[in-house]
């Protein structure tokens, strides 16, 4: 879906839905935080791919790589909440809102002193509307699911790190955004008219390609660009796929291939939090 148009009927039905819900009565507030995976997609990929280029680079220069390896970008935190407006006893209509980040750093060390240190940050940031159905279960608890659809902001941050004779710090920032999906199911135990305790489980598809920013090369300038993802088949690249912020898509019968890099925040959480009723 074209992301103008996306962004449009999420708009549309956000307006359409909010005077109808909130006439109905009943609202309430729920805030939340966990942990979340996330699957990474080219991100990770073309992170390892740094990682093998570096070992055939250092290797090929006399410097034999010693240890490290990649440490892949999964786990992170979330958190953010929801505006519920209560349409019937048991659905409702949410306007919400997360932050879902991840990071992880990998070292590789080679012979002779070298040190090459790497992460990558991927973020992100919905607007989300969603459909909510409680479900009584007993006097104080009950189970509620939702489904819905969010428009996603989001960022993506790698930083590489030489520590040699020539040391060199690289820093890509890059941005895109899109339409994504989710959905969960959670319990919620009652403590007063007014309080309720949650916990919930739950899960989303969003997956963006597009990520536009700069690179930069301290001390040295830098670029603006797309971020790729590309495969080298040059002889010391071999094989290797790797990500990239490049002015240009690169091309030539040095690379096997090359289109838009697609970080994949598609995943799942658990998180638990509260809800206060007005």
């Amino acid at each position: 879906m074209d992301r103008k148009r996306g962004f449009g009927l999420w708009l549309v039905l956000l307006f359409a839905l909010l005077p109808m819900t909130v006439e109905a009565g009943t609202i309430s507030f729920r805030l939340h935080g966990g942990v979340s995976y996330l699957r990474g997609g080219d991100l990770n990929d073309g992170l390892q791919g740094w990682a093998d280029y570096w070992i055939a680079e250092y290797n090929a220069y006399g410097h034999p790589y010693q240890t490290g390896a990649f440490n892949p970008i999964h786990l992170g935190g979330n958190f953010g909440g929801d505006v519920i407006f209560q349409v019937t006893p048991r659905m409702g209509i949410g306007l919400g809102t997360e932050y879902l980040m991840a990071k992880r750093t990998s070292t590789l060390t080679f012979q002779g002193g070298v040190t090459w240190d790497y992460f990558g940050k991927p973020a992100a940031v919905p607007a989300k509307l969603s459909v909510f159905y409680f479900l009584p279960a007993g006097k104080a608890f009950q189970v509620v699911f939702h489904a819905g659809l969010g428009y996603y902001w989001a960022k993506a941050r790698l930083e590489s790190h030489t520590k040699s004779a020539s040391p060199m710090d690289y820093i890509i920032d890059s941005s895109a955004s899109g339409i994504g999906f989710h959905g969960g199911v959670g319990l919620e135990w009652t403590l007063s008219s007014h309080l309720s305790f949650l916990i919930e489980g739950a899960g989303r598809y969003a997956s963006f390609s597009g990520f536009e920013g700069t690179t930069t090369i301290v001390g040295s300038g830098g670029w603006s660009g797309k971020l790729y993802y590309c495969g080298s088949s040059a002889p010391v690249l071999a094989h290797f796929n790797y990500i990239d912020l490049l002015a240009s898509p690169p091309s030539g019968p040095g690379f096997s291939f090359t289109r838009e890099a697609k970080i994949d925040f598609s995943g799942f959480g658990l998180r638990v939090g509260a809800v206060v009723k007005i």
